[in-house]
């Protein structure tokens, strides 16, 4: 008896983000996006800089949404900055529970 496991009928949810007026879907994670987010995340700490913080939360934001300019994310309030990156990051929880 054989199976098959057929991995492009794992549609992902589309994921949007709107800004302005603008729609920018959210990337889905490859392995080595995971793997770089991850990285990134363990790199934050409170001892460093809130300019560096900042500047990997952009980076790890630019993964997720790869459409959205350096420029518009520097515009963001720090609350849009929080959100935007709890929005990416529940996704992220979502894909290692296999949700």
């Amino acid at each position: 008896m054989s199976s098959t496991l057929n991995l492009d009928e794992l549609a992902s949810e589309k994921r949007v983000v709107t800004l302005k007026g603008v729609s920018y879907e959210m990337k889905e994670m490859s392995v080595s996006d995971f793997i770089e987010l991850t990285r990134i995340s363990e790199n934050l700490s409170d001892d460093m800089p809130p300019s560096e913080q900042m500047e990997l939360m952009v980076r790890m934001i630019q993964m997720s949404f790869p459409e959205m300019p350096k420029e518009v994310l520097h515009g963001l309030n720090i609350r849009q900055l929080n959100k935007i990156t709890e929005f990416a990051q529940a996704t992220k929880f979502e894909d290692e529970e296999g949700n």
